[in-house]
Formats: structure tokens, sequence, C-alpha cells
């Protein structure tokens, strides 16, 4: 690495893998700086596009020569990216000492270094010439890929001890209550058949895949992966869940139950509800997911044949709210409530007072009514019947079946206050039942009759 006046900073190194093509954007690691190709060399010899294998050297614009250190890394956007800590398979020299655990080595990869504590997963010491899976609890960054080798040097005095392969590049710490599981899927990773490694990273992931992710995984084409994935759909290993995405079997099957489990407790806690919300389903079940993972999961959830949806909400099958006899009992004296005066009905929370359910629990009796469809919001604290707005609706056709009325011809024909009127005819207007020409309203043939109301 050096800079040149009038051009700036040159890194020389070997291209591991694709291709660099000159304007390319590439981001270096570790300092997480994107940079721009300005030109390529291989042996002194101008290029536009270089290979894996040669000796390059890629002079770069945007950024400084003291943020390249010996083994950064020039990466695709999101190829590579930093880590400290990693899973290893530990090979062990047979000339080498006993490794306790914890001991601590100096760490090299390509030509970075990086000192590191060597956690061992599944026993307390690793003797000499033994191997085993462990962690490398990196005191610096470093950036590397699955299947990467690495050098172990002791630290002090600096002698070879050992090597490993890196299994996981990004791996998590470890617990004690998922270890059987977690060296399982070390396992799978080390055997090295593309579907195992490929279930496994799913695993870990906990996310629906599409072919990008998993040709980036095996550091394949899309082709390769879609040959590969089909294969898996076919023998039961994948579930397919749509849109392009799929998921492993396994945590399909392990999300089902989690999913049950999830809904037997929120509708013990809330039995009068006609369904849970989908988005708070998705954030406990899978919070990582975004918008288009999270439609997948949920289809798939939904097409299981246990459980029901609407646009908003989710439900086990077969499911209605329960209600006890005190809950109905109450239910009854808001409807009588609203029956005593339909078209000019009393506040909601005037109701609620008067009928004496706590401020903690009117939202459930809202929402009961509002999503049983037997009640309308057209407001905040503004609540009809459908059966009153039916009526008025039945109403008004029949003394103007062409439309054309206005809101004081209204107020006049029901007997109702102005201010009451004005609530129903605009609620008319904005389901688009109605419409205003500027003078009066008329009839909307356009649109289909039957009406939502606001949650």
């Amino acid at each position: 690495m050096f800079t040149m006046s009038g051009f700036g900073t040159v890194v020389t190194g070997t291209l591991w893998s694709g291709s660099i093509r000159q304007g390319d954007t590439l981001e270096l690691l570790p300092a997480c700086r994107q940079v721009r190709v300005r030109s390529l060399q291989v042996h002194g010899e101008k290029r536009d596009e270089v290979f894996q294998g040669e000796r390059v050297a890629v002079n770069l614009t945007g950024v400084e020569k003291n943020l390249v250190v010996r083994g950064s890394w020039l990466a695709a956007e999101g190829k590579l990216v930093n880590s400290q800590r990693m899973d290893i398979r530990l090979e062990l020299l047979p000339e080498a000492p006993e490794m306790a655990q914890r001991t601590r080595v100096h760490v090299h990869h390509g030509t970075a270094e990086a000192l590191a504590r060597v956690v061992l997963l599944d026993r307390d010491a690793l003797k000499p010439g033994e191997s085993c899976y462990a962690q490398l609890e990196l005191e610096t960054p470093l950036a590397a890929l699955a299947g990467d080798r690495l050098v172990l040097r002791f630290y002090s005095p600096m002698f070879t001890i050992g090597g490993g392969t890196i299994l996981d590049p990004t791996a998590s710490k470890h617990r004690k209550r998922n270890l059987e599981s977690d060296l399982a899927r070390l396992s799978a990773l080390s055997g090295g058949e593309p579907s195992d490694i490929l279930t496994a990273s799913m695993m870990k992931d906990a996310l629906p895949w599409q072919l990008k992710d998993a040709a980036e995984c095996l550091q394949t084409d899309e082709k390769e992966a879609a040959a590969l994935t089909e294969e898996l759909k076919a023998n039961g290993r994948l579930v397919d869940l749509g849109d392009g995405y799929f998921c492993p079997a396994e945590y399909a099957a392990e999300l089902k139950e989690k999913t049950k489990a999830w809904m037997a407790d929120y509708f013990a806690r809330f039995p009068m509800r006609f369904g849970a919300p989908k988005k708070e389903i998705a954030q406990t079940m899978f919070p990582r997911a975004d918008t288009r993972q999270q439609r997948a999961l949920l289809r798939y959830l939904g097409e299981a044949g246990e459980t029901e949806q609407d646009d908003t909400t989710f439900r086990p099958a077969g499911w209605t709210p329960r209600l006890t006899p005190a809950q109905s009992a109450l239910i009854g004296k808001i409807r009588e409530a609203y029956e005593k005066s339909p078209y000019a009905p009393p506040g909601w929370n005037d109701v609620m007072a008067e009928v004496g359910i706590s401020e903690k629990d009117q939202g459930e009796y809202q929402q009961w009514f509002l999503r049983s469809g037997e009640m309308i919001r057209l407001a905040e604290n503004v609540i009809y019947t459908r059966e009153a707005l039916d009526s008025v609706e039945k109403t008004l056709r029949e003394h103007y079946p062409e439309g054309g009325f206005s809101l004081a011809e209204v107020r006049d024909l029901l007997g109702t206050p102005r201010k009451y009127v004005q609530r129903m005819i605009e609620y008319f207007d904005l389901v688009k039942l109605t419409y205003w020409d500027g003078e009066k309203h008329f009839w909307n043939s356009e649109t289909p009759r039957g009406r939502g109301g606001t949650e």
C-alpha cells in the first residue's frame, strides 16, 4: 500500500474471488469505508478489469492512506463484515502444549493479525494433536468468510500451536442452554455438505431467505443455489413460503408451535378479542423480519391449518370471543343506552361512566362492538350502531331515491339535532355512499352497498 502524488492511495494484493472493474464502488475493511476504484494494474499493465487469483494494484479514491492497515480487505458492499467473535474448527499441533480454556493467542488470517481468547465449546482443555469446536473472542475485529483458514500462535513466547477453519465468521456468544443445538449446527457447517451448510446457516439466521441469500451463503451463483433449494424443498427439508422465500422445515415447525403457544396465552388474557394484531405477532415471533418476510411467514402460518386471519388480525381456527355472564350483562346495558336515542347517541365515554366500566376495560368493550360489526366509530368518542345508520340510509332512500337532500331537510325528516345529522351524512360521504355537489348530497351509484367503520 502506498500513495502516488496526484493519484491518491494505491493498495496491492491478490484478488481472492470474483472480479473488480474500473469505476466499481467497494468497501474497505476493517475501516468500513466506501471507496471507488479509479484504476487497476496487473504487473504494471493497466487493466479495465481484474480477476480472481491475479496480483493487482488498485488505485482508490475516497480513503486516506492511514485507514488502510496491513490485512485490510476490499469487498463488494455488504459481502464482508467486521467480526469480533468467530466459531472455528480448531486443530492443535501434536507438538503444541495442552490448550486450556480461554488461552490467549495470536490469530493470523491472510496478512491480518489479531489477539484473541479461545473458548473451547465442548471441553475444558484440548490435548496436543486433537481438534474441537471453539470460539475466538477477538480483541480487534477481523473480516473473514466461512471456510477461510487461520493460523494460531501462542501469545508468549510466540510460536505456532495450531490452526483452524472458520465455520461462522459472525458468531454470537454461546449459551449453555443452547450449546447442544449450537454444536449440531457447527457439525453441519464443518461437514462441508452444501445442503447442511445452507440449512444450518438459515436456522441461525431465523428468517426466510431468497435465492440471493442462499447463493451468498454457499459462495456460488443463483443457478446452483436454485437447484439445491428445489431439491431440499422436494425432500421436505425446506418449506416454500411464496414470493420467492423459503425456510428450513425445522424452523417452520418451531414457529408454528411457538405461535400456537403465544396465541393461547394471548387469548387467555384477552378473551373478548376477535383476533390478535398481526403486528404484535410479527414483532414477537420474528422481530428482525422486514415487511415482505413478515407477510410470507404470516401467510404460511395462516395456511398451516390451525389459524385464521384477516387483513389485520390473527386467531386460532374457529375462535370466537369468550364472554363471562358479567361481561354479557354489561354489553346488554351498553346496547340499551344506544337504543334510547339511536340517531343522537350519547358519547362513548358517557355510556362507559353510566354503565360503570373501568377505564382500563373500556377499550376491550369498544373493540368487541366494532369488530363484531354491531357498531361503527365515526370519530373519537362518537359511535353509532350499524342498525341506526342502516335505518337512516333506508329512510333517506325512500324519501330521496335520487338523492339531492340537504342537512336541514334530513334534520326535519328525522327530528334530530343538526350536529348529529351532520355526523351521519359526513360519514356517508366519507365511505362514498353519498357525495356533496356543493349544495346537496346525492347517492353515489358507483359505490356498492355496505360500510365499514374506523377502529
